[in-house]
């Protein structure tokens, strides 16, 4: 009795498992009957290509109305879909005889897709012992955009941040200088009215140098020029006071020539007044105040020599002429007026520092001669023109000459700073060639491979994927120029130099 419920209960189980024994084989058949070469087909290209693929079937029992079913290809994003024309499949024939294999073409055609990585099922149906089933085959397409816009993109980020390294080594020194050179042009119109002409020459003279070396884009020439020009200033306003009352001192001199009476136009006074030029210019060059004060106390020497010769000679022609009213000098009139004329040309056409000498002792030959003419007599008695006793003549007392005083100055040497020493240009020309290259080949390169080359699906979040491409090109030059920057202030060879 206590057996019968367990029968029972078999009874059933059996038949369940008799039922599942007899479907079994016709499903692993059913499974099993056509087999694909892959499980996954992965298609990668560019937008606007097309691609060949081919899936290989193979049949353990023959089969029949073999189709291709290509389901609709959506984006990960689920934002975009493959056009249902892009993927196309042919089966070359419907049948598959046991054993036997077929090759189904399989076209991909992506100049209608966007970017972005597509995946889906090819669904191969056929029947094989009339059960209809169904093969799947994953594809997978992923799709980026043309290599063309995308390494475009990256060297427009190269190039604009070369076009700021470019500012930076060359426009922005330029711009510098131009402040610099305005700066000191404001600082040196502020003086210019107490300023000598060699001064004033000297400053416009430097600036146009500068300007022009800037121009010319050669700008440490031109940064030396305003170096040049900053220490004129600095000396000039350290010695402003001296600098004034030389200037002033030279302007006496040149008034002196006038006072003793020689013209412009003579030669002494055209080659004084180009030395006091030209010492003043030395000194202004040099720094120097007492190459001028000593240039000048020169001068006064010899204006004096000048002044006492012409003074000399004025008292040879007064005694000349006192000698004629006294009728002393009547038959040798005409031999001192060519002796007094031949010596007045000696005179004018004498140049500073020249012989004076000479002409005195002729003058005083002259005087001695004419002084020591006797008084003409008559019956014993000294009479005058009219007949009547004359006077005595007058003695002959020679004229002071006007001199000219000396300058005295403190005479101590004003130092300045000396200038900027200037680069070596070819190792500049070289290292803006080499530091161009290895932001465009090595960093820009790097950057291109990750963010293009190994994207598959460049190009499908479009903003993101070519601002990313714009900044890793912008970001390239400029680490070059940050890791430039900071070897050059650490003062490692090769990289311009120490910090300024």
């Amino acid at each position: 009795m206590p057996l019968l419920p367990v029968r029972r209960w078999r009874v059933p189980t059996l038949l369940l498992v008799a039922l599942l024994v007899a479907l079994v084989p016709t499903w692993a058949v059913a499974q099993s009957v056509v087999t694909a070469d892959v499980q996954t087909l992965t298609v990668n290209g560019d937008r606007g290509a097309s691609q060949q693929r081919q899936i290989v079937l193979t049949s353990t029992a023959a089969v029949s109305g073999i189709t291709i079913l290509v389901p609709q290809m959506v984006r990960a994003d689920n934002r975009a879909a493959l056009p249902l024309d892009a993927i196309s499949a042919t089966p070359p024939s419907t049948t598959i005889a046991a054993g036997e294999r077929i090759t189904i073409p399989l076209n991909v055609d992506l100049s209608r897709a966007e970017a972005g990585t597509y995946v889906g099922s090819l669904l191969v149906s056929y029947a094989s012992g009339g059960v209809p089933s169904t093969l799947p085959v994953t594809l997978s397409i992923s799709v980026k955009d043309p290599i063309q816009v995308p390494f475009l993109v990256l060297l427009a980020g190269v190039g604009l941040a070369s076009l700021l390294s470019l500012y930076r080594a060359q426009g922005q020194p330029r711009d510098e200088q131009l402040v610099r050179l305005n700066r000191l042009r404001a600082q040196a119109a502020a003086d210019r009215e107490s300023m000598s002409g060699a001064w004033s020459a000297a400053f416009d003279r430097n600036m146009s140098v500068a300007l022009l070396a800037i121009t010319a884009n050669r700008i440490d020439d031109a940064r030396t020029k305003i170096d040049e020009t900053e220490n004129l200033l600095s000396t000039w306003v350290q010695g402003r006071t001296q600098w004034a009352a030389l200037a002033r001192r030279a302007t006496d001199v040149r008034g002196a020539l006038t006072q003793i009476g020689v013209p412009a136009s003579a030669p002494f006074a055209q080659s004084l007044v180009a030395q006091i030029e030209t010492a003043e210019a030395t000194a202004v060059q040099s720094g120097d105040p007492a190459i001028l004060q000593t240039s000048l106390n020169q001068y006064v020497d010899q204006i004096n020599a000048l002044a006492a010769l012409r003074t000399h000679y004025d008292d040879a022609v007064r005694l000349r002429d006192q000698t004629l009213a006294d009728k002393r000098l009547t038959a040798r009139a005409p031999e001192y007026a060519t002796r007094l004329a031949a010596l007045r040309n000696q005179i004018d056409t004498l140049l500073p520092g020249g012989d004076t000498a000479t002409p005195h002792a002729t003058v005083d030959t002259i005087i001695a001669e004419l002084d020591a003419l006797p008084l003409p007599q008559q019956g014993g008695a000294l009479l005058s023109g009219d007949g009547t006793p004359a006077a005595p003549a007058v003695p002959f007392v020679p004229s002071a000459p006007t001199v000219l005083a000396q300058l005295a100055l403190a005479t101590a040497k004003i130092e300045v700073p000396g200038t900027v020493t200037r680069g070596a240009a070819w190792r500049v020309r070289v290292f803006q060639l080499a530091r161009f290259a290895i932001a465009t080949i090595f960093l820009a390169g790097a950057g291109f491979s990750e963010l293009y080359v190994n994207d598959a699906v460049f190009g499908d979040t479009a903003w993101g994927d070519y601002f990313s491409l714009l900044l890793w090109g912008f970001s390239a030059e400029t680490s070059r120029a940050a890791i430039t920057d900071l070897a050059r202030n650490l003062g490692i060879p090769g990289t311009g130099g120490g910090a300024a």
